[in-house]
């Protein structure tokens, strides 16, 4: 290397860009050990990850999807890194990133077992239990953490600070990607539905140039609901009414993207419970007798998924076929726009059967819910909810207005070693889930009405001072 004018070579002069973090919600992340909780740097970069995707596809050029696709691959292998490639020369062309990191931890940080979880004014309530199961139906939290999680977590306020290390100067992207991350963006299981969301505290980078001019900069971040709203505005791209958000091939910012935003001052668990609620109520049918429903402790007088729900009735009394009736060929949940798989079961004095419903592809039955649910708090002791909609592509196999799907029934049977149940350590006798009859095929309508519903100001269940950003429908 040559030597610059100030003695110091060019290889020495290292770039520096450092972001503080908090946790305002419980995250629950683990490392080797599932059951265990711990924030490694990979469950920081996989988020990071993700949103600088969201942002770089409006920055594209390319003539089609796939000439688009090919060069968000060479940008983000040479920012993040990838699977070593080489040219016909030898020479490397992907591997190694362009940057290092490294995660300290604030040492308070609280960990805790939870097998049901609630909310107080005080914050959160994680209740160890016996039965893992056991869940309250009236919490919204708990509807929102998928009826309950059964592992630790680490509970909110601790702080984390991710230092990471350049020899090139930072991109511009890579800056607004971590930005992002630190105001709508969460770590973790359940991290679409509020759980894990963090918020971003200082960002400092340091322009790396002669030894004697270390140039810090620092970016002001949000403090107040105002700010915070400015922000959110500039992340969405000008709003097209003729954007068909379902070729847009994964999850990204675009035209039809949309944000809403409702801000109070109670309390991050509060505010989070509460739209569990909103969710639960609007999607539910609701369970109860005598011609009443209820809904996280809320009667609903008028369910918006019905048909969801005779659907359903139709399969139990079919499913023992080996293939669906033709009636039931073209149909499934509309509420599958939420995300898959889809689970349904039925209530009753035995241990009844579970139906869900899920993707049929050869690499993946999942689809993760392109609405996603961030908590963020500010120093003035404001609480924000921010619903976030990044329609896209539903699935690889969409095709038209259906996708293909399984829908299946799985018993809860006990498991048996010599033709007796065996138990645990605490008596209690094991079980597994199987599936029974073989999986039906269907076609499954997908729309993304329901979730349009959700966020309509007119239709939905949302405050009326909620806020608005992106199309309005």
């Amino acid at each position: 290397m040559t030597a610059t004018g100030s003695g110091v070579s060019s290889a020495s002069r290292i770039h520096k860009l450092e972001a503080t973090f908090e946790l305002v919600t419980p995250a629950f992340v683990a490392g080797a050990c599932p059951q265990r909780a711990e924030l490694r740097l990979p469950s920081i970069l996989g988020p990071l990850r993700f949103w600088w995707r969201a942002l770089a596809w409006s920055r594209t050029t390319g003539s089609d999807d796939e000439a688009c696709l090919k060069q968000m691959r060479n940008w983000e292998s040479a920012l993040f890194g990838g699977p070593a490639a080489y040219d016909t020369n030898g020479r490397p062309t992907v591997g190694q990133g362009s940057f290092i990191g490294r995660l300290v931890v604030d040492e308070g940080t609280v960990i805790r077992a939870s097998h049901s979880m609630r909310h107080t004014p005080g914050g959160y309530t994680l209740d160890e239990l016996e039965n893992a199961e056991a869940w309250d139906r009236g919490s919204g939290i708990n509807y929102l953490a998928g009826q309950g999680l059964s592992r630790q977590c680490i509970l909110p306020g601790m702080k984390f600070t991710v230092h990471l290390r350049s020899r090139v100067p930072f991109r511009d992207d890579l800056i607004e990607a971590v930005r992002v991350f630190g105001l709508i963006g969460g770590i973790g299981s359940r991290s679409r539905r509020g759980f894990g969301s963090v918020k971003l505290k200082t960002l400092v980078g340091t322009n790396a140039g002669n030894a004697a001019e270390q140039v810090s900069e620092q970016w002001k971040v949000p403090s107040k609901t105002s700010e915070y709203r400015t922000y959110l505005s500039s992340l969405l791209p000008k709003p097209d009414p003729a954007y068909d958000a379902f070729n847009t091939p994964f999850t990204s910012l675009t035209p039809a993207s949309r944000i809403v935003l409702i801000s109070d001052t109670t309390s991050a668990p509060q505010i989070h419970d509460r739209m569990g609620h909103y969710l639960h109520y609007f999607r539910s049918y609701g369970y109860g007798s005598g011609g009443r429903r209820f809904a996280g402790g809320v009667e609903v007088t008028n369910p918006n998924f019905k048909p969801d729900h005779d659907w359903f009735c139709k399969v139990v009394s079919s499913i023992s076929q080996t293939v669906p009736p033709l009636s039931l060929k073209d149909t499934g949940p509309q509420r599958a726009i939420f995300g898959l798989p889809h689970g349904y079961f039925t209530r009753g004095k035995n241990c009844n059967p579970d139906y869900t419903v899920k993707l049929s592809e050869p690499t993946t039955d999942r689809r993760a819910s392109p609405l996603f649910l961030h908590i963020h708090s500010f120093d003035n002791k404001q609480q924000a909810a921010v619903w976030i909609f990044l329609p896209g592509q539903f699935s690889a196999a969409h095709s038209g207005t259906h996708i293909p799907a399984l829908v299946t029934r799985i018993q809860t049977d006990k498991i048996c070693k010599d033709g007796k149940p065996v138990k645990d350590r605490k008596g209690k006798t094991l079980t597994k889930r199987v599936p029974h009859e073989p999986p039906w095929e269907v076609q499954v309508p997908i729309s993304y009405e329901p979730i349009e519903h959700f966020l309509s100001r007119d239709r939905g269940p949302l405050p009326n001072d909620a806020v608005y950003l992106g199309p309005n429908r």
